[in-house]
């Protein structure tokens, strides 16, 4: 029965042999980098976001502003989002600026009023 380091090894294989192929099919340099050495040092990105909620009762109408930054710049982000209220909102897929940033607002649609006699 083999034991733990017979399958540490044969998972090493494994790994260079994959690694082999994607040097082999995907060495071309595409924007100054080669599109292998995404698979050899995948990038840490790293998302900051901030959020502001306004909600006026009274008209039944909420403000919201999420600002986001992604670190190294993303090219889009989606999103959604729930709320007191049932509120739900979503962002579909939206381009963010070329420094990874982009805020976000969305308003509540405006609930009918309610009279009482």
């Amino acid at each position: 029965m083999p034991g733990v380091g017979d399958f540490r090894d044969r998972i090493k294989r494994i790994s260079a042999f994959k690694q082999d192929i994607v040097n082999e099919f995907f060495s071309e340099t595409i924007y100054g980098v080669k599109f292998s050495e995404v698979f050899r040092k995948p990038e840490k990105v790293s998302i900051t976001e901030s959020d502001t909620w306004a909600h006026n009762a009274a008209i039944g109408k909420s403000n919201i502003c999420i600002n986001v930054e992604t670190t190294p710049p993303q090219a889009f982000i989606s999103a959604g989002l729930t709320g007191p209220g049932n509120y739900t909102a979503s962002l579909p897929k939206t381009p963010l600026h070329p420094d990874g940033t982009r805020q976000v607002a969305r308003r509540s649609p405006r609930r009918a009023a309610t009279r009482t006699r």
